[in-house]
C-alpha cells in the first residue's frame, strides 16, 4: 500500500506522532512517504502558511497513493488536494478551541465555519482521545475512530539525562501557547520550591534530556488531546503533574500515574508540584507505574496491527 503522510513538522508533538505512525507502517512493508513543505515559522502565520505551502506541493505532486494521512487540521488541504483514493485525517483536540484560545473574534469564527468542511473531506476521522471523540460527537455529529498514538520507544531508550545544577528541577516541555497553560505555570513558579524549565525550543533530543534530568513534570494545559510530552516523561521515568483537562486524565490516573489539578489553579498545581519534591517514595510509586503502562499501551509493536487495520477498512471502501 503506498501512503503519503502530512504533518507540519515530524518531531515533538503532532510530529512525533505522525513519524512513528509513518516508521511502523513502513516496517510493515508498506511504501510510505512524508510531505515536507516549507512555511513561515513565525507564531501567528505558522498554521496557514503550512496549509497553502503543504496544498500546492501535494496538488503539484505527481505521484498517486492509496492512501493520505492528515495529522492536525492544518494538514486537511493538503489531504483533500493530494491524489489519493481515501483520505484520514487525525485530531488532536477540538481545533476551533483550541484556536479560539490563541485567536479569539473573527478568525476563530471563520475556522468554526469552515470546520466541518474540512472534516468531511476526509475518509475516516481519528484521534487519540476518547475526550476528543466526544466532544466532536457532542459539537458536530461526528464520531473519530480512537487510536492511540505510538510512542518512540527505541529512541526514548537512548535518552540519557543532562547533567544536572542548581538543585531540584521541574520541567515543562512544550509548545510556549496559551492552550497550554504555560501562563498557568508562570503565575506558579513563585511558589514552586525548585528551579523551573521552561523547555519550548529545544530540538527533540536536547528536550528529552532535559526532561529525564528533572525531578517533576508538569502539563499544565487548558485544552489538550494526550500529550506526547506526558507520555515522554512517564517512559523516562519522571513524575508527573497535570491539569485535569481534556485527554490527560486519560493517560494521568490521579494517585496511580501522576497527579492531577484544576485546570487554571496555579496554587493546586504549585502544591502537587511540591508534594512530588518532598514525597520521594510517592513520586517514585507514581512514575514506576506510569511507565509500564506508557510502555503498555502506547509501544509501537502494540498499536501497528491497529494502524494496519485502519488503513485496511479504509482502502476497502
Amino acid at each position: 500500500m503506498r501512503i503519503l503522510y502530512v504533518a507540519s513538522r515530524y518531531t515533538g508533538g503532532t510530529g512525533s506522532y505522525a513519524s512513528q505512525v509513518a516508521a511502523m507502517m513502513r516496517g510493515a512493508g508498506h511504501d510510505v512517504e512524508l510531505l515536507r513543505a516549507p512555511y513561515v515559522r513565525a507564531k501567528n502565520a505558522a498554521q496557514a502558511t503550512f496549509a497553502v505551502a503543504s496544498s500546492l506541493k501535494a496538488a503539484l505532486g505527481r505521484k498517486r497513493h492509496d492512501i493520505v494521512h492528515a495529522f492536525g487540521m492544518p494538514a486537511a488541504p493538503a489531504m483533500r488536494a493530494a491524489r489519493a483514493r481515501r483520505r484520514v485525517l487525525t485530531l488532536g483536540g477540538v481545533y476551533s478551541e483550541q484556536f479560539g484560545m490563541i485567536h479569539p473574534g473573527a478568525a476563530h469564527r471563520a475556522v468554526s465555519a469552515l470546520e466541518p468542511r474540512a472534516l468531511a473531506w476526509a475518509d475516516a476521522l481519528t484521534t487519540d482521545s476518547e475526550d476528543t471523540r466526544r466532544r466532536y460527537e457532542a459539537r458536530l455529529g461526528v464520531s473519530p475512530r480512537v487510536i492511540l498514538g505510538p510512542l518512540d520507544t527505541a529512541r526514548l531508550a537512548s535518552v540519557r539525562p543532562a547533567p544536572r545544577g542548581g538543585g531540584p528541577a521541574v520541567a515543562y516541555v512544550g509548545r510556549d501557547s496559551p492552550e497550554k497553560g504555560v501562563g498557568v505555570l508562570r503565575e506558579a513558579e513563585a511558589s514552586i520550591r525548585a528551579r523551573v524549565l521552561y523547555v519550548t525550543s529545544s530540538p527533540w533530543g536536547e528536550a528529552m534530556a532535559r526532561l529525564a534530568a528533572s525531578d517533576v513534570f508538569v502539563q499544565p494545559s487548558l485544552d489538550e488531546s494526550i500529550p506526547n510530552a506526558t507520555k515522554e516523561a512517564h517512559y523516562l521515568g519522571v513524575p508527573t503533574v497535570g491539569s485535569d483537562a481534556g485527554g490527560i486524565p486519560e493517560i494521568i490516573e490521579h494517585g496511580q500515574t501522576g497527579l492531577l489539578v484544576p485546570p487554571g489553579d496555579a496554587s493546586a498545581l504549585a502544591a502537587a508540584a511540591n508534594s512530588l519534591l518532598d514525597d520521594g517514595a510517592l513520586a517514585r510509586r507514581l512514575a514506576a507505574e506510569a511507565k509500564r503502562r506508557v510502555v503498555e499501551r502506547f509501544s509501537p509493536e502494540i498499536l501497528a496491527p491497529e494502524y494496519g487495520r485502519l488503513y485496511a477498512e479504509v482502502a476497502a471502501r
